[in-house]
Parts: C-alpha cells; structure tokens; sequence
C-alpha cells in the first residue's frame, strides 16, 4: 500500500516537488533556525521515487548500508533535528547560522563504527545513529561563513602552498625555527632522501627542505619477500645490494625497468614524487628506499629517530585512501572529485525553494575508516608530524597544531571585522545543547620536545596505538619508540631505551603502571626473529 500510495501522489506533480509525506516536514523552517528532535515516522515511508527529498533519504541509507536498492532497506525509525556547525560571536551575543538538517534512524547499521576512543558526552545517546549531514546552499545575497567548494578531479596546487605558507606564520612553526634542526644530517651518518628532479637516492650532510610519506605497504610482495608467483614484481626496497644503484641519476625514474629482480616503484610512491616536484619541493623521504632495510644498523639507526624524520619534515603526506601501496594519491592521480550538483527542493505553498545537498565527509570520518588508520606504524607518523597533508578518496586535508584546511569548504573565508566564527570540523553529533567540537580532528601532534608532554598525553596515546594493527608483534615497541622519545626528560634515567622500559617513559612508572585492558583486547604474542632465536618477551607490568 505504502509504494502505490507514494507513486500515486506523484503523478502530475510538478519536478522538484516534494511528496505528501514530505511537505509534512517543514523543511524551510529547520533549514533556518536550529530544532530539537522531531519523530518523522518511519524509513519505509519515505520511498517516493520522484520526491528530491525522498531521493537524499535513500542516498543516505545506501551509504549507510552499503547498497543501492529500496529492497534492503532496514526496518526503523527516522529522525530529524536541524543544528548548525557554526558559533558566530559578534557584539557580545552568539548566534548560530547556517543549520544543517541531522537524520538519524534507531537500528545500528551493520558497519556503523566511529573507530575512537568512548566520548562520553556523545556517545551517551545510544539509539540515535546519524546516516546523513544535509546542508542548503545560501542565496548569494546571504551571508556565508562556511561556503562550499568545488573539488575538481586534481588537487589545487596554490591553495595547498597558501596552507603551508600559512602554517609557517603559527607560534608551533616559529618554534621549531627557534630550536632549530636536530642532527639528523651528520657528516657521518648522512641522511637518505629521495631527489624527485634527479630521480634517485642522496645523502645529504647538511639540512634541507623535504616532504615525509606515510602510507601502508599492505601485502603486496617486496624485494625481500618476492613470494612464488613468478608473474608478480614485487615491490622495490633499498637493500645493500643496490644502494648505489639507486643513487645514480634517473634510477629512480618512470622509465626504470621492473622485474622480479629489481622491483618496481608502487604507485603511491610514484605519485608522492610527483607531488613533491608539484610544490616546488626537491627532496622526499619515503621508508622504503631511505632506509636500507636488510642493513641492520641503518633500521636501528632511523626506526630510533622516527620522531626526528617525520617532526622535521616540511609536511607529511598521508595517503589515507586505499589498502596497499598501489592505491596512489588521489588528485595527483585521477579522481572524481566533488562537484557541487545539488537537489533543487521546492516546497510548500509559499513555493519556497532550497538547494540542498549532503555535507562532505569530516576529516576524522575519512581517516578513522580508512586502512591506513588501522595500522601500528602510521600512528607515530601522524603524531609526530608538524603538518599533515591527508589525501582522501576524493579531497584533500591538512592539518597542523593550529588549524584544519580542506578543498571541499573554506574553513578561512573572509568574515567581517569584529566577528568571530568557530567552525565544528568533526562529525555531527545528536547530543542536544553540546556546542563544543569534542572530535575536531584525528591529528594529535605529539612531536613536543619541550617537556610539555604529561601524563595525560602519554595515556591518549598508548589508548590510540594499542587499538592498531601490526604484521609483527614484535614491532610493538619500535613502531612506539618515536613517540617514547618525545616523553623523556633530562635526568639520571633519561639514557634509558624503549626496551629497557618496556614502552614506559621512567618519570611517568609509577603512573602508567596503573593501565588495564580495554574490552576485546587480546594479548600479543611475539614471534622468534630466526628459527631457533629465542622471541621477545613483553613485561607483565606493561602494557
């Protein structure tokens, strides 16, 4: 009866027009001034094919379930509330404009995850579960404080320099000049990096500018693990065998021949190279070809500064779309992109008319549901880094201590004078009367080498990194030493390692030795380095 009844209403109606069943919500009224929560009925119900708003419901429950049919449709209830992403001060009083309309079901969606940490103030709401984010477009005679942009089907070059220029003028960048560089560059250990315009490795004594890659491996087989498949070329790596190879002129270069024996470069690699060239930049350090990895030495060397590489880079390319090293950098590559298309509304007898569209994924939405975020290395990179740039499936973020950027909405458009406009960059939330962004950003910067760490600090972290994955449990502590580091202080014990330890920084012992597992949490188990080697071994009174 529901589907004859709906299809029924539409015949005749105009294009843009909503159902009956629509017209009941009140679009206009939500789209203007924040609402509480509204029982809008049942999901079923809103299944009219030639209703626009019908249309944005059905998206949003496709993405919800992964599927794109009425037929697997879930059985629930559907609500609404409208809430705005904006607190705009001026003249003393807080306002908040441009309210986006919330709709949110009561039966969890099979792969409904926020992948973080318990927020209480959120997460107390238990049977309400967000599927859609919808914004309206203002009329250009409005005021717009967060206007939407264009994503096209590559990055936007300038706009990307503009955030970097604009980080360098924050108190953490004019910081980093005051305590100047570490010794990374060392006439005897000099410091390994990719030259994108030569094309090959160099060893460079002296500081320089350069751009650090963060990304997975995934299983793709290497030059150390070549696997049996003798149709497959593995991925190149730096070994002892052809380190000086890769350090002539254009070894590196697109027209390098690729084979079972001398590997190829994945195409995440590739693309960070050419990003590189792009921002005018010269000198990339990538894990897999700057360090030497069947040297021991070398990776002892390096995996004990990682705090060091990824801290002193000019920016962190983060490839957080994909599952291996072939998923490319989306917008160096090819990609769909975001154009602005949305769904003309008309509604009421006022025949008031809306552009609706929904909202662009948050940066913590993007990144927490990626495969990069599921890993144990990654996390020291993201959070020693002074400036991430993260490459999502089809926009760019970037982020530093002090500010978020993104393609897809200008988070710094020009306002007024005198007023001042904080922008919500997390995911919404249903909780009612919470303003503040308790979930801004999945970037924490943890690179602090001025004893500004405490314990609070180190907890967060351990929280965040031992929900990570790693191929080998016996990386457990050297995917963790990075961020160790930064949490040593000056002292009689401040020469101790990782190891010696056990991942707990000396002055904080007897604080972090009172941890205790969270639910599901399993303990790992290390696997012997050779046959015969007897496996590493974790304390009992660590984590």
């Amino acid at each position: 009866m529901g589907n004859s009844h709906q299809t029924s209403s539409g015949l005749g109606r105009a294009k843009h027009r909503l159902c009956s069943t629509c017209s009941e919500l009140e679009l206009e009224r939500m789209l203007s001034d924040e609402t509480n929560e509204q029982p809008i009925g049942s999901l079923s119900e809103y299944n009219d094919p030639d209703c626009p708003f019908c249309g944005l419901i059905s998206e949003a429950v496709g993405r919800a379930w992964e599927t794109g049919g009425d037929s697997t449709r879930p059985s629930c209830q559907l609500f609404t509330q409208s809430r705005s992403p904006l607190s705009v001060k001026e003249k003393g009083r807080t306002n908040h404009p441009q309210p986006r309309l919330l709709l949110a079901i009561d039966k969890k969606p099979p792969k409904f995850d926020h992948h973080r940490a318990p927020l209480r103030q959120i997460d107390k709401v238990k049977d309400r579960f967000i599927i859609a984010e919808i914004e309206t477009f203002p009329s250009n005679s409005q005021m717009n404080y967060l206007p939407r942009l264009e994503v096209g089907s590559y990055i936007n070059i300038p706009l990307l320099k503009n955030w970097l220029e604009e980080c360098q003028n924050h108190e953490h960048s004019k910081k980093a000049i005051e305590r100047g560089g570490t010794d990374l560059f060392q006439p005897q250990y000099p410091f390994r990096l990719i030259d994108v315009d030569e094309e090959c490795l160099v060893r460079k004594e002296s500081a320089v500018a350069y751009v650090a890659l963060s990304y997975v491996w995934g299983r793709i087989p290497t030059l150390l693990f070549p696997g049996d498949d003798d149709q497959v070329v593995p991925i190149l790596l730096t070994l002892k065998r052809n380190v000086e190879e890769l350090s002539a002129p254009k070894s590196l270069s697109e027209s390098r021949p690729a084979s079972r024996t001398m590997g190829r470069i994945p195409r995440t690699v590739r693309d960070a190279m050419e990003f590189t060239r792009q921002m005018g930049m010269k000198y990339l350090w990538v894990d897999t070809l700057c360090i030497v990895q069947d040297d021991l030495g070398d990776k002892a060397r390096l995996i004990g500064r990682m705090d060091d590489v990824y801290d002193c880079a000019t920016a962190t390319i983060i490839a957080a779309s994909g599952s291996d090293a072939d998923a490319g950098l989306n917008g160096v590559s090819p990609r769909t992109g975001h154009p602005i298309e949305p769904t003309k509304i008309v509604d009421g007898s006022d025949e008031a008319t809306f552009d609706l569209s929904p909202c662009l994924l948050s940066l913590c939405e993007e990144v927490r549901s990626a495969t990069w975020n599921t890993r144990g290395w990654t996390f020291q990179e993201q959070s020693l880094s002074q400036r991430c740039l993260y490459f999502t499936a089809e926009e760019v973020f970037f982020n530093c201590s002090e500010a978020q950027r993104r393609e897809g909405y200008d988070y710094a458009a020009k306002r007024p004078k005198n007023v001042d406009v904080e922008v919500r960059t997390g995911p919404p939330f249903w909780t009612k009367n919470l303003r503040r962004d308790l979930d801004p950003t999945p970037y924490h910067y943890l690179g602090d080498v001025n004893g500004g760490l405490d314990i609070e600090d180190y907890q967060t972290a351990v929280q965040e990194y031992s929900r990570k994955n790693l191929t080998y449990a016996n990386d457990m502590l050297n995917a963790f030493e990075g961020i160790f580091n930064r949490f040593k202080r000056s002292g009689n014990a401040s020469d101790l390692r990782i190891r010696q330890t056990q991942g707990i920084p000396p002055h904080l012992l007897y604080q972090a030795l009172l941890w205790f597992p969270s639910d599901g949490s399993k303990k790992r188990v290390c696997e012997p380095a050779q046959s015969g080697e007897p496996a590493d071994q974790f304390s009992t009174w660590s984590w």
